[in-house]
């Protein structure tokens, strides 16, 4: 009886405890200065906001329980204490902490005793036991020049279990995209909608092999995977912080608040002594941010690679004999010859890759209509019962994270080469991200991506800005058997003139599509495209040329790179004289942050040289 009656008092001192309301925390909070607290700062994602004070970067208003929450942290402590001490509400799948069980779980920790009566979430519960996370890979498909979305990459992370060690395909990768419509997934369209918020961006948790299948097979992009240096409770911590960011979204923003500044946070909510966000204020492209994780966190394991559909099918063509060639162009030209007697003569490894590149090309050309012929190609491959013998591929990629900073600033030196030209300075700016002559280390090896690139010259008269790119894309991916991709380059920006007026700014829209050849070392491309400028400065403000392009790329060793570019456009109006232009380029990189450049361009008016250093940043 003794013992029953002191049961029953513990019990009921305990129950006192957990049961003397939110006002007790409340209390303890003020008193600790929790709403000041850096992580309770990550778990709701505040950042400084330029008109004082705090703002969330999360625009979902169902993610904070005080109708001040996105800009007050203080409002949205208590309130969230307030919260955690009710039952879900009519209408509520679970109980605000369950709901925000990171927040729930770091408030405990903080302020112990006095808290509301534990719980169970079962919902949660079963979700984690579903995940069964042990460690945590962070994610890199590097760049589709092919979708205006993923010309700086992306990243995702992996939540790995024990049980699926040996085969990691089959566990759930955490990701946040832009959530496009349709309609709106152009390549006109969908960077305008980036660039200035107009896409709400989710946070996801999928598995991992659709992921893949996205990335690797369906488009034409290698995978890095790095295995990040995570304790159990730091895993633990990231799992939380995910459950409470899938019902979320946040307005996308393509050059910022992407893809990768995101998951950012999620790195930090599990080791909050990093400070990853913070190092990127205005920008983040993946690669860079891919770099920020692995120096912040030397410990991570070393990367593993997944080839594309498109790196093996290129693999497959570089190691075929001059018979299988013939038979492949044969075949592409004549599908029924897969039934002829001399094919089917051929040894089974020989008929295997040829009906492989087949199936290769029907899926990278992404026909709707191809389902029938994959099938059959699928069914007459399976026929064989061959397996081939392990290999492994070219690389087409490097890992991400390796090699230059994407900002870039430098400094010219140059010559006029025709009268009155003179002497000039140039200092110039780039913000991202890489040019066909840049390292090629950790970086596409057929295109060039430059956003913001400003450059202004001093003469002897005057300080001007010679150059205002907004963006400039070339994509000049080889032709090849099987898969002849069009090579394709836009540039948008301001341009100095002095050949059709006198020394103006003009606007200028410069597009151009065709095809290009070879391989990374010496590419080269021919291209039919035009250029359309606008200046109030002109006869009529419009002027509009077309003509071919070509240009090559040669890297005869390494750190050298050489470029070449021609164009012999004509005016649509007026003359209709034919108005060569022509740049080349040797670059020469000290390392993986200078470079020194000798150039020569003739064009718009001028012929110069010039000379620079410049640093990646």
């Amino acid at each position: 009886m003794k013992y029953l009656f002191l049961l029953f008092v513990g019990l009921t001192l305990a129950q006192a405890v957990w049961a003397q309301g939110p006002e007790t925390w409340v209390q303890k909070a003020r008193e600790k200065h929790l709403a000041q607290d850096r992580y309770w700062h990550l778990l709701l994602h505040y950042e400084p906001s330029l008109w004082g004070g705090f703002v969330s970067q999360i625009d979902d208003p169902t993610f904070f329980l005080s109708p001040e929450g996105k800009t007050d942290p203080v409002q949205e402590l208590e309130a969230n204490l307030v919260a955690f001490f009710r039952p879900a509400l009519p209408g509520e799948a679970q109980a605000p902490r369950c709901r925000f069980i990171a927040r729930y779980t770091w408030i405990l920790e903080q302020l112990g005793e006095g808290g509301p009566e534990p719980v169970s979430c079962p919902l949660f519960e079963t979700w984690e036991k579903a995940l069964a996370a042990q460690s945590v890979t962070l994610v890199f498909p590097t760049y589709d020049l092919f979708a205006p979305g993923s010309m700086f990459g992306h990243t995702l992370l992996r939540i790995d279990s024990a049980a699926h060690k040996q085969t990691p395909i089959l566990d759930f990768g955490v990701s946040y995209a832009a959530a496009a419509l349709p309609e709106l997934e152009n390549p006109i369209v969908y960077p305008i909608y980036g660039i200035f918020g107009g896409y709400r961006g989710l946070f996801a948790v999928v598995p991992y092999y659709q992921k893949v299948n996205e990335y690797r097979d369906l488009d034409i992009r290698d995978i890095w995977e790095y295995p990040l240096d995570l304790t159990p409770e730091e895993v633990a911590r990231l799992v939380r912080h995910t459950w409470e960011l899938g019902w979320t979204y946040a307005d996308y923003f393509y050059f910022r608040e992407n893809c990768s500044f995101h998951l950012l946070s999620l790195i930090e909510a599990a080791r909050p002594s990093l400070r990853l966000q913070a190092q990127f204020p205005l920008w983040a492209a993946p690669p860079d941010t891919v770099r920020a994780v692995l120096a912040a966190m030397p410990g991570t394991g070393t990367p593993v690679y997944r080839p594309s559909r498109y790196t093996l099918m290129r693999d497959k063509l570089d190691r075929l004999t001059d018979s299988q060639r013939s038979w492949l162009v044969r075949l592409l030209g004549d599908r029924s010859l897969a039934q002829d007697p001399d094919f089917l003569a051929l040894p089974p490894a020989s008929r295997a890759m040829l009906l492989e590149l087949l199936y290769d090309r029907i899926l990278l050309s992404k026909d709707e209509k191809a389902g029938p012929e994959m099938a059959q190609l699928r069914s007459e491959r399976a026929a064989l019962g061959y397996i081939a013998e392990p290999h492994e591929p070219k690389h087409l990629s490097t890992p991400g994270g390796l090699g230059h900073q994407s900002s870039k600033a430098g400094v010219n030196g140059g010559q006029g080469l025709t009268s009155p030209s003179g002497e000039f300075l140039e200092l110039w700016a780039r913000l991202s991200f890489h040019d066909l002559l840049d390292d090629l280390l950790g970086y596409p090896a057929f295109s060039g991506i430059e956003f913001g690139r400003l450059r202004v010259r001093q003469t002897s008269r005057h300080w001007a800005v010679e150059e205002l790119t907004l963006l400039r894309v070339q994509t000049f991916w080889p032709s090849d058997l099987v898969f002849q991709p069009l090579a394709w380059q836009v540039r948008l920006g301001w341009m100095r003139d002095r050949q059709d007026c006198l020394d103006c700014l003009p606007l200028a829209l410069e597009v151009g599509l065709g095809r290009a050849f070879g391989e990374e070392g010496l590419m080269a491309w021919t291209l039919l495209g035009g250029r359309w400028k606008h200046s109030r400065f002109y006869p009529t403000p419009d002027r509009l040329a077309l003509g071919p392009m070509v240009g090559l790329v040669y890297r005869p060793a390494p750190h050298w790179s050489l470029g070449l570019e021609l164009a012999a456009l004509v005016q649509v109006e007026g003359s209709k004289e034919v108005k060569p232009e022509s740049q080349a380029q040797v670059a020469y990189h000290l390392g993986e942050q200078w470079e020194l450049r000798l150039g020569r361009h003739q064009g718009l008016g001028a012929e110069e040289a010039s000379l620079g250093i410049s640093a990646y940043w």
